[in-house]
């Protein structure tokens, strides 16, 4: 049975925040608070209570990035916040911690966050798969000789003059193997608090995460024709 070593295994590495999909959670509000969206409107979120949320960061480390939140108005309206990082700040991505204070965002709220990855390796299992191994073999025909011209070559008896011609062709033979392989997977917690500007006062919470599983082939054993 053949092994493979981490470089030639299936290995997906885990995108953190940048990207299209960010941490899906919960953003829950202890007290009214006040937040500008993308377009620079004020939105005042009054209603306490948990309401869906999602949070990613957009840009490249310490070069436009920010922080941006989605989540619906106490009315129930799609909304979008989007928080430039300070020059000097760089927002984690992966493992890491932040602080973006209020007078330097442009918002009313300092935020502070964390962010969590993990991985985890399930057993190894032994199981079979569908396989398929590539048969090369030579197939000859006899076919009439013709001239340059297209026209059949006759011998002195008036009869077609044959030659062997081959060519080589592949079959497709179906087959079972023995793989070893295991799942792993990657996950990103988050955590973010939006507090009274300059104060512990906690205004809302947001939590969430994201995971990604994918399969970790370990060794193949031979195709197997039946």
């Amino acid at each position: 049975m053949k092994r493979f070593g981490l470089g030639t295994a299936l290995f997906v590495l885990l995108a953190g925040l940048v990207g299209c999909d960010g941490l899906k959670g919960h953003l829950t509000v202890n007290s009214q608070l006040t937040l500008k969206d993308k377009k620079g409107k004020e939105v005042i979120l009054a209603k306490r209570g948990t309401r869906n949320a999602e949070v990613k960061i957009t840009g490249e480390p310490g070069r436009n990035q920010e922080l941006e939140i989605k989540t619906k108005n106490d009315q129930g309206k799609k909304i979008t916040v989007k928080i430039a990082a300070p020059a000097g700040v760089i927002l984690p991505t992966s493992n890491g911690e932040f602080t973006l204070v209020g007078n330097q965002i442009g918002q009313t709220v300092d935020v502070k966050g964390t962010l969590t990855s993990g991985h985890h390796d399930s057993e190894s299992v032994s199981s079979i798969e569908a396989c398929t191994h590539v048969y090369r073999r030579q197939v000859c025909q006899q076919q009439p000789r013709r001239d340059r011209n297209g026209a059949i070559v006759l011998d002195r008896n008036g009869r077609p003059m044959m030659d062997n011609v081959c060519r080589t062709e592949d079959i497709n033979l179906q087959g079972r193997r023995e793989i070893v392989s295991h799942t792993s997977t990657d996950s990103l917690a988050g955590n973010l608090t939006l507090l009274e500007m300059g104060t512990s006062n906690v205004l809302a919470a947001f939590s969430g995460g994201k995971s990604n599983s994918y399969q970790v082939v370990e060794a193949k054993g031979p195709c197997i024709i039946r």
